[in-house]
């Protein structure tokens, strides 16, 4: 049975891929990501009885998710030269300035370079596919809330451990990187999982205060 465990390992793996290779700066490193997160959301919604998963979302909602992929895909149509001059007059200009080498080319993308907006939309899939699959998680360990947080605070302290030792032994270099080429990358990964962390932290402290018998994991 593909349960919420194969699921969160799924997520776990492919934002370890991630970081772990550059902040998957390299186009085939982030296919990789997008597969094996592909695979948990297929996975899931295929094998997971409709009675298991979390409430259906409101319509105002899934109508702000279906909007993403929407615009992204509306880049990809091709539109005539006078939808384009009203859309997109720098867009209309270079299929005027095209006529000449293409006379028969008369509609063309509001995307530049359609692979790349292509790939676009597959990376919003993607987020979008993390964004359910997340809140299925979360719904699904509803009795152990902080379970799927804990690939993420894994994570944070290895990383975190990795910088300080590149501080102190000044290897690479002085700054710390972590497995990141940008320190700023970096910082950032450690601060959107650094609130995780401190409000772990104080549910332990009061649980032992109270001696409450809800377990964390």
């Amino acid at each position: 049975m593909f349960g919420p465990i194969i699921t969160l390992l799924l997520l776990s793996f492919a934002l370890a891929w991630s970081v772990f290779l550059s902040a998957g700066i390299s186009p085939s490193d982030w296919d990789v990501t997008l597969l094996v997160l592909g695979c948990a959301s297929s996975g899931y919604w295929l094998f997971t009885r409709p009675l298991h998963r979390a409430p259906p979302l409101k319509g105002w909602l899934r109508c702000l998710i279906y909007l993403f992929p929407a615009y992204l895909i509306f880049q990809l149509i091709p539109l005539k030269a006078g939808i384009l001059q009203i859309l997109s007059p720098a867009r209309a200009r270079l299929l005027r300035d095209l006529a000449p080498v293409v006379p028969a080319l008369k509609s063309a993308p509001l995307s530049v370079i359609p692979p790349s907006a292509v790939l676009s939309l597959f990376t919003m899939l993607a987020y979008i596919a993390t964004f359910l699959l997340v809140r299925e998680l979360a719904w699904r360990f509803s009795v152990r809330p902080w379970t799927p947080v804990v690939p993420l605070i894994a994570l944070a302290l290895f990383e975190a451990g990795l910088g300080m030792f590149q501080v102190f032994t000044g290897w690479p270099s002085a700054s710390a990187t972590g497995t990141y080429t940008n320190r700023d990358h970096f910082a950032g990964l450690l601060e959107m999982i650094l609130p995780f962390v401190s409000l772990f932290g104080l549910v332990i402290l009061r649980n032992k205060k109270s001696d409450l018998r809800h377990p964390l994991l």
